[in-house]
């Protein structure tokens, strides 16, 4: 439902904020609030292959774009 959608998004928002503020470790967040099977390990996705991996394109994509320490 859209409630649900906004008050998700809300609290997505409010967590990055705190980790690019600095008031929040990107990994601690990850163990706390992720859904993902890597929130156990802190978001760490290990290596990411260029093509053809288990990632979807657009992550590798997005991943490739950063640079270290860099938040999107």
């Amino acid at each position: 439902p859209a409630a649900e959608r906004a008050a998700a998004k809300e609290r997505l928002e409010a967590i990055r904020a705190a980790i690019a503020g600095g008031k929040m470790e990107f990994a601690a967040a990850a163990k706390r609030h992720s859904h993902c099977p890597s929130g156990p390990v802190g978001g760490d996705l290990g290596f990411i292959p260029r093509k053809g991996g288990l990632v979807d394109e657009a992550v590798a994509k997005a991943a490739f774009a950063l640079k270290p320490g860099e938040l999107s």
